[in-house]
């Protein structure tokens, strides 16, 4: 009996890695720096991609990888003409081999990095490179990254969990799994999911950062303090470390300590390009003005929550519709008393994807909206909202 194979099955196996071997070892070289995930390992990697396609120019697979180690530089801080190259890569590859899973799983990471209005057809690539690869976990990881960041994690928990069947090894896919969890409520799963991480890679420092931000929804801030020393004591200048110490500090009432790291990201930040590229916490320039509110500096504080709000709106101008940048101005603007500018930029972030029911009940940064009955009544919307997702999501598979 002859099994039967799907066309997208042929492709693959009659695909030829490529016409020149030599041009392969470049590429599987320079995918193994670009799974590394450093700065410095991935322009190692670009190095190697492009010594591939000297030697085969019609090496779909080297310039997919070519592609994806243009978007990693532009990540990591690189100028915007890093994500054009990636996007013209990524499009000669799809054009050179249209049934390449990598091909198009480099075109929807491009299209991932632009505006929200662009989002649909990045998710429509990650389904087609999953489609022409059931196996493509980081196609997976991709598409439910898209997917929570639209406020959908009931459907980007279910694909996460798929990726990381496929590649148990698959680190990010536990630190998302968690967020997801704790998100939509459920704290206790998302905590034995960042077990799960670590039990893995004990010293894993974005996974210890994840542990430190549960500690904060537990309000452990001692403890999250403890962890994040240790991270910072291999990596100072870890950004996302430094947020979560920023944080555990304020949350603490101790200004002066969250003061010191906001200050040190702040620096980081924009000697690297990466002010709204951090994470999803507080922005480290509006954090400070709030911080400067605390201490009795309105004039300080009034700088820079202006700053900060000029840096959100201009990326909102720019095309850049993602929640975070809608949530910052909302904060700015409850923190000026502007309630009504401050629900109108919420509403915009709930709409856009913004789920974070937890720190809209918790954070202080929120006390003064918080009493606002038009805020109490978006903010019980928007709990409804989750709870229909954490439903959908307990009835998925463990």
């Amino acid at each position: 009996m002859q099994a039967k194979l799907t066309p997208e099955e042929k492709i693959r196996l009659a695909r030829a890695p490529a016409q020149n071997a030599i041009a392969y070892q470049y590429f599987l070289r320079g995918r193994e720096y670009n799974n590394r995930f450093t700065v410095k390992d991935n322009e190692y990697a670009i190095g190697f991609f492009k010594q591939a396609l000297a030697l085969d120019p019609d090496f779909a697979l080297a310039r997919s990888g070519l592609a994806v180690g243009y978007l990693n530089r532009f990540i990591y801080g690189g100028a915007v003409s890093s994500r054009e190259a990636a996007c013209r890569e990524a499009g000669r590859a799809v054009a050179l081999e249209p049934g390449l899973a990598e091909a198009h799983n480099a075109m929807a990471a491009c299209h991932s990095q632009m505006e929200l209005r662009l989002q649909p057809q990045a998710m429509a690539e990650y389904r087609r490179a999953i489609d022409l690869n059931p196996n493509f976990y980081s196609a997976m990881y991709n598409y439910s990254a898209i997917l929570a960041s639209l406020g959908r994690l009931d459907e980007g928990l279910y694909w996460m969990k798929k990726a990381v069947r496929v590649n148990p090894l698959c680190i990010g896919c536990y630190r998302s799994i968690a967020s997801y969890y704790w998100l939509l409520g459920e704290a206790a799963k998302g905590d034995v999911w960042i077990d799960k991480g670590l039990a893995l890679i004990p010293d894993g420092a974005r996974l210890q950062v994840s542990r430190g931000r549960a500690y904060l929804r537990r309000r452990q801030y001692d403890e999250a303090r403890q962890l994040v020393l240790q991270v910072l004591k291999e990596e100072p200048n870890n950004a996302e470390a430094l947020s979560l110490a920023g944080t555990a500090e304020r949350l603490s009432g101790r200004w002066e300590q969250s003061r010191r790291y906001y200050e040190k990201l702040l620096k980081l930040t924009e000697t690297t390009d990466l002010e709204d590229a951090v994470d999803t916490s507080l922005r480290a320039r509006t954090a400070l003005g709030y911080l400067a509110l605390q201490e009795n500096q309105p004039q300080r504080a009034h700088r820079l929550l202006a700053q900060s709000l000029d840096f959100d709106r201009k990326r909102v101008a720019e095309g850049n519709e993602e929640w975070l940048y809608f949530r910052d101005m909302a904060v700015i603007h409850a923190l000026r008393g502007e309630h009504e500018a401050a629900l109108d930029r919420l509403r915009e972030a709930i709409k856009n994807g913004y789920r974070d029911v937890h720190t809209l009940q918790t954070d202080p940064i929120f006390a003064g909206l918080r009493g606002d009955e038009r805020c109490q009544r978006l903010l019980a919307d928007l709990t409804r909202q989750v709870e229909k997702m954490r439903r959908r999501a307990l009835a998925q598979l463990p």
